[in-house]
This record gives C-alpha cells, structure tokens and sequence, in this order.
C-alpha cells in the first residue's frame, strides 16, 4: 500500500484523528498495537514538540507510522515522575523504531509494529 500522509494541529483532540486513521488505513480494530504507539507518538509530538505535526502511514506485512514535528530535541526513553511511559511502549509493541533529526530542526519519530502476533503485557514500575 502506498504511504499515506496527513497534517495534524497540537492538541489532544487531534490524536483520536490520528488513532481513527490507523485504523482504516490499517484495517485493523481500535485495541491493536498500532493504533497505541501512533497514539503516543502523536502524543509525544503535541506535548513536547507543540508544533504541528505530520502523520505517514504504510501498511503491508509491519504497519510503518512516522510522527514528524518541529522540534529538535529527541526522544527520550527514560519516563519522568508519573508520566512519560509513551516510547516504553512503543518500545515494547515495534518491532523496530527509532528517530532522525533532519535540517537540525525538525525530527522523525518511526515505528514499525507487526500486523499480527502476539503482544506483551506490561507491568509499571
């Protein structure tokens, strides 16, 4: 399938448009693993980067998501205090990911999660 883009605005009732459009462009239900981690990147790029951001979707046998906003500064691993467990997840549900800067101001966030399979279960510290 080819790579579909989309623009989104920074706030949070932009995610769920992110999430819907995994869905339908993935065919797959709301609880997969997919719609989760381009959840938490769209997340991730409305709190920290506060820009607008951009959404590419390709699905063939891994469903590839790049969140692409505005901002430097690179994804951080180590959750703060209470909150920051996003790219634990994402860490935990990709079979790959990672991030690229580019033009030293604005970065790529990349994900690719398989189709199907089985998933793990968390437990937070």
């Amino acid at each position: 399938m080819p790579v579909v883009v989309m623009d989104f605005p920074p706030d949070a009732e932009a995610v769920a448009g992110v999430r819907e459009l995994v869905c339908r462009l993935a065919e797959v239900d709301l609880d997969h693993p997919a719609v989760l981690v381009a959840s938490e990147l769209a997340t991730n790029a409305t709190i920290h980067a506060a820009t607008p951001y951009r959404v590419a979707i390709e699905t063939n046998d891994v469903i590839r998501i790049e969140v692409s906003d505005e901002s430097p500064k690179p994804p951080a691993l180590t959750p703060a205090p209470h909150r920051g467990w996003g790219l634990k997840i994402v860490d935990r549900l990709s079979a790959a990911w990672g991030a690229s800067l580019f033009n030293g101001y604005w970065k790529v966030v990349w994900a690719e999660i398989p189709r199907s399979g089985e998933w793990p279960t968390f437990e937070y510290e």
